[in-house]
């Protein structure tokens, strides 16, 4: 994409404004990738809720995974002045994990899971997304990778004490 060559100044000067202007003509000529990659430029150069609108609108778009688990984890860190909103940030990480099969929206799940951050802890829940990613990771190199276990003891397991 000659918007990434340009924001990058691959074969030509670096030029953020040009590339923004790349960026936002192929989104609103429905290229999905455009619009998540002009959303996360405009909200790391402060544009809050005109990246948001981008990435939303990436994340509507069928394919568009990684708009979907970025937006989902913005919600759940409250990065990038976003206010935080860990239940909406759920709703944006299963479409992302479940119908988009995205890793890293897995991967968040799991901690969110884990941690009961605006749902309730759920180890068994935690489990499934956890091995939902690995499952994906193993898929995309083509073998079989190797799964930590969750972190944390299982519920119900014996707790030893410190000295």
């Amino acid at each position: 994409m000659l918007e990434l060559c340009t924001a990058a100044g691959r074969g030509c000067v670096p030029d953020t404004t040009a590339a923004m202007k790349c960026f936002d003509v192929a989104c609103d000529g429905g290229n999905a990738d455009a619009c998540a990659a002009a959303g996360r430029e405009r909200l790391a150069s402060g544009q809050t809720e005109a990246g948001l609108k981008q990435l939303h609108t990436a994340c509507a778009a069928e394919g568009q995974g990684n708009a979907c688990s970025f937006l989902g984890s913005l919600l759940l860190s409250g990065r990038y002045g976003v206010p935080r909103d860990p239940a909406a940030g759920h709703t944006l990480l299963l479409r992302a994990c479940d119908d988009l099969q995205d890793i890293a929206a897995c991967k968040n799940l799991t901690k969110q899971f884990l941690a009961g951050d605006g749902v309730p802890a759920d180890r068994t829940k935690a489990q499934k997304y956890h091995d939902k990613a690995y499952s994906l990771v193993a898929s995309q190199l083509g073998r079989t990778v190797y799964k930590p276990p969750l972190p944390g003891p299982a519920p119900g397991a014996p707790q030893e004490a410190c000295d």
